[in-house]
């Protein structure tokens, strides 16, 4: 019985004590509720298939849609002093990416929406984003 009791190991060799304790790297930036809605929403457009000879027309349609809820906006939607003046260079810079003879590219980057926009604002443009997906899944901009 004595043997028993002499090789039974009571408590640990200190290895927890020496193990090396694995940090979760913390993120310095998080995502807004806003902004994760607006990325899947630009990416979703920028995945759309467009034949070229309705380039134009597609074009068109996305940019209007756009400078028309932008035009609607307030001082409610916007940060203090932070009301935008040149609007088409402001979408040109922060929504779109227009090239000639190619479909309009989203921009997905968001950062420096933030500075303009309220979230009053951020749910305007949601809404017209939507409103735009509606409108290009039924090809309103085909019938043109």
């Amino acid at each position: 019985m004595k043997t028993i009791f002499k090789t039974a190991q009571i408590g640990g060799k200190g290895s927890m004590r020496r193990k090396i304790k694995k940090k979760k790297t913390i993120k310095m930036e998080k995502l807004t509720y806003h902004e994760g809605k607006l990325i899947k929403l630009a990416n979703r457009f920028n995945n759309i298939e467009v034949e070229k000879k309705d380039y134009e027309t597609f074009n068109k349609m996305c940019y209007d849609k756009i400078i028309d809820t932008i035009n609607t906006f307030t001082k409610k939607y916007y940060y203090k002093k932070q009301v935008i003046e040149n609007k088409q260079q402001f979408i040109n810079e922060n929504l779109l990416c227009i090239e000639e003879n190619k479909k309009n590219q989203f921009i997905t980057d968001f950062t420096t929406l933030k500075l303009y926009f309220s979230p009053k604002g951020f749910d305007s443009l949601i809404d017209c984003y939507f409103s735009l997906w509606d409108d290009i899944m039924n090809k309103k901009y085909i019938l043109q």
